[in-house]
């Protein structure tokens, strides 16, 4: 990775005070309302267009009960999908807040560059398990009658192995935010 991360604010040069404070709340109000935009269109397309797919699926398989194992895993594949979807708009919602409560810390402390070197991680990582959703959506939605039952559970495994990660990392970044939080507010 080249340049600044997206999340760190650095002022350009030769910038006045004033000048500088517009900058920096340009930039906060920028990634708060990028990830506020992520999360909005989270909530109402991608969300209920996936749910609408589970409903299907779950009527695929109680239609087929003799051999349905296709339709198994595609509905296994489905549920994993929403609950990693559900992650990621846990995490956009985070990210949200974090911007703000960025916004508030005092510039070049010890606790801003950790805060904002987990502020990155959990961006990093909140984009490429919405990118592999992303993917296995796009990927379910073509389905192809050669694809095997393993392939799908395979890209069932990958999913699941990148929620589990996401989640632990973005429970661990949230309970750091709230501690900070309490220690602001007193």
């Amino acid at each position: 990775m080249t340049g600044k991360p997206c999340n760190k604010f650095e002022p350009d040069k030769g910038q006045n005070e004033s000048e500088i404070a517009r900058q920096r709340t340009v930039h906060y109000y920028g990634r708060y309302q990028g990830h506020l935009t992520s999360l909005r269109a989270l909530t109402n397309t991608v969300l209920p267009y996936i749910r609408s797919r589970l409903e299907v699926a779950e009527g695929n398989v109680m239609a087929q009960q003799d051999d349905a194992s296709k339709e198994r895993v595609e509905l296994s594949n489905l549920r994993e999908q929403e609950c990693a979807l559900r992650e990621v708009q846990a995490c956009r919602r985070a990210l949200v807040y974090s911007y703000v409560l960025g916004y508030h810390l005092l510039d070049d402390t010890p606790e801003k560059l950790l805060f904002e070197h987990q502020q990155s991680i959990l961006e990093g990582n909140t984009n490429t398990l919405a990118e592999l959703v992303q993917k296995a959506t796009n990927k379910q939605g073509a389905l192809k009658e050669e694809e095997s039952t393993e392939e799908l559970e395979e890209q069932h495994n990958a999913l699941v192995n990148s929620l589990k990660a996401v989640k632990t990392f973005r429970e661990s970044v949230f309970s750091t935010l709230m501690s900070r939080n309490m220690a602001l507010t007193t």
